[in-house]
């Protein structure tokens, strides 16, 4: 009995160490450039922390292996909003880094296949989508002769839908190939939802209350789009400004922002000067470089919030409302 008492209190000691802690979830979409990859992997590793990457098939196959392996989606043959992969020497180096970010803890998602509107999908658009995706991770090892590598599918666990588009059918797939969690949609209160009385966690995007009443996702390219229309602009006071800006925005919701997880999506595309991405990093390094903030801050990969989630450490709260989708796409 006694034994008992003890392994209760630690217990409780170690939940009420989290629940004042404040997780920071840096996500990127894409998985294109080579020197992202080197630049995000030096960035974290240097800095002792993890970040997730979705990534997207296109970019670790060739066309030529297209010719015996098609995609097919939306009536449509090979077809993809993103170019397939360069020469086999760029996709080998890019699975090699997918590998290496495994090694060093980071978390692999899906940034799905053809970068479509995945609402408009059929059943079987999404049956063909994932396999296809599947197909593509369960072979790069193999076929580029990459010895001691783990990217399989089964490593993959989480999905953020390209356009943060999904539908009631998309949810139900991804179950059935084996996901865990999807990180497709934006939430201005909360951590978790669920949808459509699934229990597929959904971890959203967080979005800022901005001037004026309007919300900004917390997103690279909406500050894009924010900042100058996703226009580039080359103006260097204007990129010095945007860079602060995204760094303030971001350390403001973390030392004065109620949710206990914030989730920030960035790409690989280096808007307006590398604005985000240098903002991102500043506000990284702020947070580390402070022992008041140190402490109550963890930066952590999307699979490390779904084991949270799953022990109870991250709020278990469903919200339903907000949302419009339909509950079902045509066969």
């Amino acid at each position: 009995m006694k034994r008992l008492i003890i392994i209760l209190v630690l217990l409780l000691l170690s939940l009420s160490l989290y629940a004042n802690k404040k997780y920071v979830v840096v996500s990127f979409d894409g998985s294109k450039s080579l020197k992202m990859w080197r630049e995000t992997l030096d960035f974290a590793k240097t800095n002792h922390i993890n970040f997730t990457y979705f990534i997207s098939a296109p970019y670790f196959i060739s066309k030529d292996e297209l010719e015996t392996h098609p995609y097919h989606v939306m009536h449509r043959k090979n077809y993809s909003w993103l170019s397939w992969g360069e020469n086999k020497a760029r996709i080998r180096e890019r699975i090699k880094y997918v590998n290496r970010a495994l090694l060093e803890g980071n978390t692999i998602g899906s940034h799905s296949v053809g970068h479509f509107y995945g609402e408009k999908f059929t059943k079987q658009d999404w049956i063909n989508e994932l396999s296809f995706f599947k197909y593509v991770m369960d072979t790069r090892n193999e076929l580029y002769n990459i010895t001691n590598g783990t990217l399989s599918s089964k490593k993959i666990i989480g999905y953020r839908a390209p356009n943060l588009s999904m539908n009631s059918n998309g949810y139900y797939y991804l179950k059935q190939f084996g996901y865990k969690y999807d990180a497709s949609l934006a939430n201005p209160n909360y951590n978790v939802r669920h949808l459509f009385n699934s229990d597929l966690p959904i971890f959203p995007l967080s979005m800022l209350n901005i001037k004026d009443k309007k919300t900004v996702i917390l997103m690279d390219y909406n500050f894009y789009y924010w900042d100058s229309q996703a226009k580039p602009i080359r103006d260097e006071k204007l990129v010095i400004r945007y860079t602060q800006k995204y760094r303030d925005y971001l350390l403001n919701e973390f030392l004065y922002g109620r949710r206990q997880v914030t989730i920030i999506g960035n790409h690989f595309s280096l808007w307006n000067g590398a604005a985000y991405w240098n903002g991102l990093k500043s506000f990284i390094k702020t947070v580390l470089d402070n022992t008041n903030y140190r402490k109550n801050a963890e930066f952590i990969s999307m699979d490390k919030l779904y084991d949270l989630y799953k022990q109870g450490i991250v709020k278990k709260k469903c919200v339903v409302q907000d949302i419009t989708m339909s509950k079902s796409s045509k066969d």
